[in-house]
């Protein structure tokens, strides 16, 4: 299908959807495991085009079949309360200060999204591919690759790391179905992702004591896409242009996506990075586990030439997606920005 018609369908599509949506937002549904074989099938052409329209109204979208079980979401969710429920001094241990790959724990106000509230009300767990010093990139002392830091629960290191092998597989294939949107060969992302950078977070949010209490800022987030697993508490609002904020629903075994400032970039604003927040409700914790999916160190983002044209120039000059990252976390994170000092 031509660019012009989908943008034509994009303008329609957000039209209608604006006067439909209330309080709660009704996300569209991908299926990106009709792409694991890089064949470009009817069926790929029909969620790609589906992908399209959601990148590019509100840039959320909820996605159900990654491949994993019931029972292993389950798991993973156990394994982050096993860990925050952990006595402050084990978790410290581990600190995140202690990396200098910026993995381990990061406690309550160590990240503050927004500089318009304050720090977030969150602790975490990061965790990316454990490399040792075999790896290049290690050995080169890029500090996207190297070791993790793992709390000692036995079972922990192998249900995180086989869980951020799996949403691996579902982010490149949903990477598969945006590169046929764009008009790109159906495997364009994939040699620049073969030794990513991506991220699997734990994030626990204490219960909130004050109504309105924002535990997460209004934020967008770094990288090209975010996928993410929730507990039913809820708490997540986008706020779509020119919209109020709107509520996220909590679906069991499903993952919501949303594009990420990277992305954005890459795709000359024809995919949408959106603000969201996290205000859950009053006295209840609430755990989440994002996945940040990142290209290889040193990849080069400039605007794709499908999405340029004489009436939308490229608006951003090309940057590493190292340099981006590194410039945000030097931006949010406390102990960055001593360093810096």
């Amino acid at each position: 299908m031509a660019r012009e018609t989908r943008q034509n369908r994009l303008l329609t599509r957000t039209g209608s959807t604006r006067q439909e949506q209330g309080e709660s937002a009704l996300l569209p549904l991908i299926d990106p495991s009709v792409a694991h074989t890089r064949i470009i099938s009817p069926a790929v052409r029909a969620e790609a085009e589906k992908l399209y329209l959601a990148c590019g109204e509100i840039g959320f979208f909820t996605v159900k079949n990654t491949g994993l079980s019931t029972d292993e979401f389950v798991n993973l969710f156990t394994q982050a309360h096993r860990f925050f429920a952990q006595p402050l001094e084990d978790k410290m241990r581990i600190r995140i200060e202690n990396s200098s790959h910026h993995r381990g724990y990061g406690t309550v106000g160590a990240e503050q999204l927004s500089p318009d509230t304050p720090a977030d009300f969150k602790e975490t767990f990061d965790m990316s591919r454990d490399l040792d010093a075999t790896h290049p990139g290690v050995r080169s002392g890029d500090p996207f690759y190297g070791p993790n830091q793992y709390p000692q629960l036995a079972g922990f290191k192998e249900v995180v790391e086989r869980h951020y092998q799996r949403l691996s597989e579902t982010g490149l294939n949903l990477l598969a179905l945006m590169a046929v949107s764009l008009e790109l060969p159906i495997d364009y992302f994939d040699p620049l992702f073969n030794d990513q950078t991506s991220v699997l977070r734990m994030i626990h949010y204490p219960p909130a004591t004050d109504a309105g209490q924002i535990s997460a800022g209004a934020h967008t987030d770094y990288g090209c896409l975010t996928l993410l697993a929730q507990d039913a508490v809820g708490g997540l609002e986008v706020k779509p242009k020119g919209q109020d904020w709107i509520r996220v629903p909590c679906e069991p075994d499903t993952l919501v996506v949303n594009i990420g400032d990277l992305m954005q970039r890459w795709s000359n604003n024809v995919f949408q990075s959106t603000l969201h927040r996290v205000i859950p409700p009053l006295g209840v914790d609430r755990y989440s586990t994002p996945f940040f999916l990142e290209p290889n160190t040193k990849t080069q983002v400039a605007c794709f030439p499908s999405c340029i044209t004489p009436e939308t120039p490229c608006q951003y000059e090309p940057i590493f997606s190292d340099d981006w990252i590194t410039s945000r976390f030097n931006q949010t994170y406390t102990y960055r920005q001593n360093l810096a000092q």
